[in-house]
């Protein structure tokens, strides 16, 4: 019964979406007495810091799972690379069927990738 009610407090959290990026509910990290959030965060991951120390935005496109069966690029245009005051990353998760966010094992042995990340380099935009 508990893994149920924590199922649907990860799932029932309103968000909200813009350009395909889920953002997290305005307590995150700053939990107060919300222990069903804080409870699912816990399900999910280990903690989650406050929105004034980072932002953890989910990809959710059209509703549909994003799968490993199809190439991915993210590409920002000249001059509006995400707004922060330290850096930036992008890091691939899995989900288990338990709702558990675990790093994506992968052969590049690669985990996230960010403005640090040696080799990166701006690419022209296609018209």
């Amino acid at each position: 019964m508990a893994k149920a009610s924590l199922e649907t407090a990860r799932t029932s959290r309103a968000r909200s979406v813009v350009n395909g990026w889920s953002l997290p509910p305005p307590q995150i990290g700053n939990f107060g007495d919300n222990y069903a959030l804080r409870a699912a965060v816990a399900l999910g991951r280990l903690a989650a810091l406050p929105a004034d120390e980072t932002m953890y935005l989910t990809y959710v496109g059209d509703g549909s799972p994003i799968a490993g069966t199809q190439r991915w690029r993210l590409v920002f245009k000249a001059g509006e690379l995400p707004p922060a005051d330290a850096f930036w990353s992008l890091s691939l998760y899995e989900r288990t069927p338990e709702g558990r966010l675990f790093l994506y094992d992968n052969p590049l042995d690669r985990f996230s990738i960010g403005e640090r990340t040696p080799g990166l380099s701006p690419a022209a935009m296609a018209a």
